[in-house]
């Protein structure tokens, strides 16, 4: 780079003759000073084009390790049972372009990853896992992705019981509570169709009361204290309240299902606070 130099050579050299000096005693003045600011900016903009090199770098290769780990998921959720129907593959297209806009190349890359799925089987575990770890501390993407997994169970108006089964070890990863898990899996029982599970789910909620309900709800137990309970709904309507879903510019699913939830968690923190009678 010479622009400084050419600058204030020039500039100092005007300055010197003004000044009645010799205008070569202003250019060398002028020459150095401008050395050394061409120096300063020459090794910036080199230090700010590595750096947007390397953001660019390891952004692609984030979104790259998104792709293969999510896909990988949901190929193994639509292919619990050794194929995909035509509704999964539907799913995939929808998830893929639809909702997350993935480009051509990435695109490409999602269909290979979704397709081998069934014959790589990496264990689910390890996937979810490495989700957990890509999504950090953002639990409303981790329930999201979850959900997402749940659309892939239910293409077919049904979640049998081998669905249930890896929906559950997924829960399990993304670190929700069993009752929690279950009542993401289930949501409206009609859907499951294994009698056996059934007749436990229901077994286990004939002898429920309201109480012990809205506590589940809100993740406590009858010998949690007041302020476990009240810091237990303030994360609750934190994560699901939908004004942060819709932020977010996520599917309106995605917006019912947060706004029925917090319907739900006020309700339940609302009898739960009169039985104990705490503000």
């Amino acid at each position: 780079m010479f622009i400084f130099k050419l600058i204030f050579s020039l500039l100092f050299a005007q300055i010197s003759k003004w000044m009645g000096s010799h205008p070569g005693f202003g250019l060398l003045f002028g020459l150095f000073f401008g050395h050394i600011l061409d120096t300063i900016i020459y090794k910036k903009l080199i230090r700010w084009t590595y750096q947007k090199k390397y953001r660019s770098k390891a952004k692609e290769a984030a979104q790259a390790d998104f792709i293969f780990t999510l896909f990988s998921a949901l190929g193994q959720v639509a292919g619990i049972d050794g194929k995909f129907d035509s509704q999964e593959v539907n799913k995939f297209e929808e998830i893929s372009t639809t909702r997350l806009k993935l480009k051509k190349k990435d695109l490409k890359i999602a269909k290979k990853v979704f397709n081998e799925s069934v014959t790589r089987r990496v264990p689910i575990q390890s996937l979810c896992t490495k989700l957990v770890e890509i999504f950090g501390a953002d639990k409303t993407s981790i329930l999201n992705s979850f959900l997402t997994f749940k659309e892939m169970a239910l293409c077919d108006g049904k979640i049998n019981e081998k669905e249930y089964d890896i929906l559950f070890t997924i829960g399990t990863v993304f670190g929700f509570p069993t009752a929690q898990t279950k009542a993401y899996i289930l949501g409206d029982q009609a859907n499951y169709h294994h009698e056996e599970k059934k007749s436990e789910i229901k077994k286990e909620n004939k002898y429920k009361d309201p109480l012990t309900e809205s506590l589940e709800i809100l993740g406590c137990t009858s010998s949690d204290s007041d302020e476990k309970i009240r810091k237990n709904y303030r994360e609750l309507v934190s994560k699901f309240h939908p004004d942060k879903i819709i932020s977010k510019e996520l599917p309106q699913d995605f917006v019912d299902f947060a706004t029925k939830k917090f319907t739900d968690i006020k309700a339940a923190y609302d009898l739960v606070k009169q039985n104990r009678k705490f503000n």
